[in-house]
């Protein structure tokens, strides 16, 4: 059985770090400048649950998860043999920056999370992700093996900015607005899509390619991610829809409930928006990040808890 992977990693070194310089630096510009231009920042906790942290990261997330969706789908546009029954075993430079690009992602990420750690909400499902991706892509990348299957995995992250744009937008007092329910059903339709039918396709797709991929002389590691780490990673997929489907409908009867009750006239010296049915959102609409869970939910379950959202950021 091959190890190929502690001699490569070297190059895998000098492949990666340039990347990971990258988003670790757009991290730091965001922390630097995000109080001056956006006011909701200088309001965020910092000190007890690192917001202003989980903030400059789920701008990077937000941005990567633009930028990795659109890589993704256009390799798999442009090379999509990668996919065939038989290409397990191929990669070609477009296939590498795409999976580079993730990889570097993640682990920049990761060490940002580390360092804020429970101060997060969701920060064992989010760093179980994280962890479990980067060990299967540290391989994928320094193997050139199975680039298709990651790199279709990696299109999941569309789902990300609408994950990271709910939390701005809550921070931003903004919960009542048209804008936060609308982007709360894309989330919800998106996550579907991309992660729940994605995770399906993703495993049809390895089903196809299972002669090619017993045909290669994997190392161990590579063989425990197929057999333990993408069943974790789907189930995650599965156990963070869950939670944004309950909340979406306990929205929906919410609002349904509001309309089939009439209202009674307002007391002159109500408060406006008091009158009961007022103001329904989604703020039950319990939404994870790729990278963690909503960090509302700290108010709603007492404990820490928030994909970029990912966060998705796979």
């Amino acid at each position: 059985m091959s190890s190929a992977f502690p001699a490569s990693i070297g190059p895998l070194i000098l492949e990666v770090l340039p990347w990971f310089c990258v988003w670790h630096g757009l991290y730091w510009l965001a922390y630097a400048f995000s109080p001056r231009v956006f006011k909701t920042v200088t309001n965020l906790d910092e000190h007890e649950c690192g917001e202003k942290g989980f903030w400059c990261s789920s701008f990077v997330s937000t941005v990567f998860g633009v930028v990795l969706t659109l890589m993704s789908a256009g390799t798999l546009i442009v090379e999509p043999h990668l996919l065939d029954a038989d290409a397990f075993g191929e990669s070609t430079p477009l296939s590498r920056l795409t999976v580079t690009l993730f990889l570097s992602y993640l682990l920049s990420d990761t060490a940002v999370a580390l360092y804020y750690n429970s101060r997060w909400c969701g920060w064992k499902a989010n760093l179980a992700h994280h962890l479990t991706v980067c060990a299967g892509w540290l391989h994928v990348l320094a193997g050139g093996w199975g680039h298709g299957l990651a790199i279709l995995g990696q299109v999941m992250e569309a789902t990300t900015p609408f994950v990271n744009l709910r939390w701005f937008l809550d921070k931003a007092g903004m919960k009542d607005s048209k804008l936060y329910f609308v982007n709360g059903c894309l989330m919800l339709g998106l996550w579907f899509i991309f992660r729940i039918i994605g995770s399906f396709v993703f495993v049809f797709n390895i089903y196809r390619q299972m002669d090619s991929i017993l045909a290669q002389d994997l190392p161990w590691q590579i063989l425990a991610f197929f057999s333990f780490g993408v069943p974790c990673l789907i189930f995650l997929q599965f156990f963070w829809f869950s939670k944004i489907l309950r909340g979406a409908l306990k929205v929906i009867i919410k609002r349904v409930g509001a309309e089939a009750i009439e209202v009674p006239e307002a007391h002159p010296n109500q408060l406006p928006g008091a009158a009961l049915g007022s103001g329904a959102d989604i703020d039950d609409l319990e939404a994870p990040l790729i990278r963690g869970s909503s960090m509302e939910e700290k108010k709603d379950i007492g404990t820490p808890s928030t994909s970029t959202s990912m966060q998705s950021h796979a």
